[in-house]
């Protein structure tokens, strides 16, 4: 079982998942490009989905397997989204986490002006320095917002001050804020036309289609995304298995594990 993070995380991210699973499966949560103890690439170019999903395909052979079940949220939710697409045969099960289908995203954002503007945060992660300056002041007060606060944040208690502190001090390293950020900024760079031609993709998988069983958890109260952009998803997918779990945030493996850890042994065990 491979684990995808999102932004602004780390492995860390999975240690209610880590702790759950690791009896009955090789749980690895990864430190995803850029991030962490991982190789941090210079160029905003480096961050393309293509070379994401690389990683993916170099991974998963590395660690002595040929497939996996493979789990992402948010960034990581789109790096396993488009790992299944281009590369079918190394996911034996795909689950992800607040992260709508990546085809759905651009064309959602285009027509629906309430995702629009919750998607300003792209926008501005996409000027030179100024967005890393502005999550270093404050002791990283932008974190306290996104993990804990009224429109981001978990429920009261789900996220501690230690587990926010393991956060801060994963990017208090000089330098350690630009690699993720450059996934931003590749991502607005780089043409949706442009990507699926640099993934090579077939006729099928062109149209973001997936034949692999397909678990889709999604907390309804995710202040970044719209939830109509889950429901969409079915339509890209032949066996898809969607599970809303009311109140949780955005982050929702860290905000109500219990029921996430509940929902994947449900669809893991299934046939």
């Amino acid at each position: 079982m491979l684990l995808l993070h999102g932004f602004p995380e780390f492995w860390y991210s999975w240690r209610h998942q880590l702790r759950e699973f690791s009896n009955s499966y090789r749980v690895v949560a990864i430190d995803t490009r850029g991030y962490g103890q991982s190789d941090k690439p210079s160029k905003v170019s480096d961050y393309t989905v293509t070379k994401l999903v690389e990683d993916i395909h170099e991974i998963i052979p590395a660690l002595g397997y040929q497939s996996c079940v493979l789990v992402g949220h948010d960034w990581g939710g789109i790096i396993a989204w488009m790992t299944t697409i281009k590369y079918p045969d190394l996911c034996d099960r795909l689950i992800i986490m607040n992260c709508p289908h990546p085809f759905v995203f651009g064309r959602y954002m285009q027509t629906h002006w309430k995702q629009f503007i919750k998607s300003w945060y792209m926008f501005f992660f996409n000027m030179p320095y100024f967005p890393e300056m502005m999550m270093r002041s404050g002791d990283f007060k932008m974190f306290d917002n996104m993990f804990c606060g009224k429109t981001m944040g978990c429920q009261p208690g789900r996220i501690t001050q230690q587990d926010l502190e393991a956060f801060k001090y994963e990017f208090r390293e000089s330098g350690s804020l630009t690699p993720p950020i450059n996934y931003i900024r590749a991502s607005i760079r780089t043409p949706p036309k442009e990507t699926t031609a640099n993934l090579e993709l077939t006729s099928r998988s062109s149209k973001g289609h997936i034949d692999k069983p397909v678990l889709l958890l999604w907390g309804t109260k995710d202040g970044a995304l719209e939830t109509e952009m889950a429901k969409l998803s079915a339509k890209f997918c032949s066996h898809f298995t969607l599970t809303f779990i009311d109140g949780a945030s955005h982050w929702v493996q860290q905000d109500e594990p219990a029921k996430v850890n509940e929902y994947m042994w449900q669809f893991l065990k299934a046939e």
